[in-house]
């Protein structure tokens, strides 16, 4: 039993010095693209430092953690999962959920889940696009959704039309 435990610890340690260094390279990224603090900054306070009540952050960096959560959705596909919450992306951010949270609010004009919803819904798009005759079932599934009723409501709202005649015009686009 303590051998399973160590390897799990061990197994979730690496995890997350593989996330630590994914993050590191994008934040290299970003210096490189002019697009991050300059060092000279190092010693003030972080958001982390600081009370959530007090913590403002401006548009800019706002619009530089969006980035890094779209580069996150984009290579990691985090909106595929079902169990995703606020609370994992801000840890993988290094942040809070009220950073993360305010970020898409003021970045997109709309919730976390909303933003996660949408992401879901051009990726079920693209499932049915190349893959004409899937079951919507699976599309939804797939798609990061946790039912059928979900994906059909949200797919709609975001849409102005349900799955199946989204796909049936799209395969009726393909054919002319």
């Amino acid at each position: 039993m303590l051998c399973v435990l160590v390897l799990l610890l061990i197994a979730l340690l690496c995890y997350f010095a593989m996330r630590l260094h994914r993050f590191s390279k994008l934040n290299a990224t970003q210096a490189e693209a002019g697009s991050v603090q300059h060092e000279d900054t190092a010693d003030e306070p972080t958001d982390d430092l600081l009370p959530a009540d007090d913590v403002v952050a401006d548009d800019a960096t706002y619009h530089e953690m969006m980035e890094q959560i779209e580069a996150l959705m984009k290579s990691d596909r985090l909106y595929l999962n079902s169990d995703l919450k606020i609370q994992d992306l801000a840890a993988l951010l290094g942040t809070s959920v009220r950073s993360v949270s305010e970020c898409v609010n003021t970045c997109r004009g709309c919730s976390f889940s909303q933003l996660i919803n949408i992401y879901r819904v051009e990726y079920a798009k693209q499932l049915m696009h190349n893959k004409p005759g899937i079951k919507i079932l699976t599309v939804a599934l797939e798609s990061g959704f946790t039912n059928e009723t979900s994906f059909f409501r949200t797919f709609k709202q975001l849409t102005d039309t349900t799955p199946k005649r989204w796909m049936a015009d799209d395969n009726g686009e393909q054919e002319s």
